[in-house]
């Protein structure tokens, strides 16, 4: 009846109010991030390690890595970032401590095997932690919002000063160096901010033809064979990505060449720096290329929890349609209500194989 409409439209109403929010704070994480470790510029950053023992630091926690990159200098200790954490080598604040060696391993769901390899402390920062194997078990930390049942815990510092992390350091110094995963580099840092610097350029491209396109690859990664579809989506050569959030890691250390000097892969980081790749949309639509839905972009969008479905809660509160999410629509936008907002915001189910 009418009110169960209302209901239903009031709750729509609603969820586009969560993405108006998550906008807003993706917003203001952005601004206090470039004010306190500078603006991120286009960073290469290692995938080895040093030849000294090291710390590995995983999560998304700008501030804990700082605070511990403070007490290891001049330690003879190394850092290494793990996952999204590797988005910092592109802040110049941070990328400036010397012992910041490079990134390692891939996306949070291997960590068991990386952290096992890696011989040393792990910081969990965030709450992207598996049940931890026995073998490195007394070597994991957590500190924040992560914690894990008989896994040592740094707690916050009495009047927010820094936290103490000089166990991580004292282990540290009595531990193998990291065993090496792979070796190469990759590169990071492409923020709305820097990409902005270059819109005539990437504007001159588009109108040219070399750029027929952008994909926006973003969000979160999991264990699901499905997400092999991030791996193998086959792109034309004049296509570009932008990508942030731990789903890069399906993709970013494969080949794909450049159009003009532009990475065919741009990387704004961590999955709350989704919000540059809302700016660079926005910013083309300024520029008079096209409206943000006739822009030559598409949105194909990995989920694993809820910030992945508020950023895009957010898109659609933006005005943004024809998203694509995957591996598959959380089971809300299944319901018959869900499936009516879904419609209406033009948010589909990825494409898979038939076999997902």
């Amino acid at each position: 009846g009418t009110a169960t409409l209302s209901g239903e439209a009031d709750l729509g109403e609603l969820a586009l109010e969560v993405g108006r929010v998550m906008v807003d704070a993706m917003a203001l994480l952005d601004t206090a991030n470039a004010a306190t470790y500078g603006e991120p510029v286009a960073t290469k950053v290692r995938l080895g390690v040093g030849s000294r023992p090291g710390i590995l630091v995983t999560g998304h926690d700008l501030r804990d890595l700082e605070e511990l990159l403070e007490p290891t200098a001049g330690t003879g200790v190394d850092v290494d970032t793990h996952c999204e954490m590797w988005a910092a080598h592109a802040y110049p604040r941070l990328a400036a401590y010397p012992q910041l060696v490079g990134n390692y391993g891939n996306a949070w769901w291997l960590q068991e095997g990386e952290f096992e390899a890696f011989g040393g402390p792990v910081l969990v920062t965030s709450n992207c932690v598996v049940p931890p194997r026995e073998s490195y078990r007394q070597r994991l930390f957590t500190t924040g919002v992560a914690g894990f049942p008989g896994v040592a815990h740094v707690p916050d510092a009495p009047g927010g000063g820094p936290k103490d992390f000089s166990p991580l350091v004292e282990l540290a110094r009595r531990c193998r160096p990291p065993r090496p995963l792979e070796g190469g580099e990759v590169t990071g840092g492409f923020s709305h901010r820097f990409v902005g610097q270059h819109l005539g350029t990437v504007c001159d491209l588009v109108r040219r033809g070399r750029i027929s396109r952008f994909v926006v690859m973003a969000g979160c990664d999991g264990r699901d064979g499905c997400r092999e579809h991030f791996t193998r989506t086959a792109l034309p050569p004049d296509a570009v990505i932008l990508t942030a959030g731990c789903a890069e890691f399906r993709y970013i250390k494969q080949v794909h060449g450049e159009i003009e000097g532009l990475p065919r892969v741009l990387d704004t980081g961590q999955c709350n720096d989704c919000y540059s790749l809302v700016r660079i949309a926005l910013a083309l639509e300024a520029l008079g290329v096209a409206s943000v839905n006739d822009l030559p972009i598409e949105y194909d969008l990995a989920w694993y929890d809820q910030k992945a479905v508020g950023i895009v809660l957010g898109l659609a509160a933006l005005g943004v349609r024809g998203l694509h999410m995957g591996p598959t629509l959380p089971a809300y936008l299944l319901t018959p209500a869900g499936q009516r907002f879904a419609a209406r915001h033009e948010i589909r189910p990825t494409a898979l194989s038939p076999s997902c």
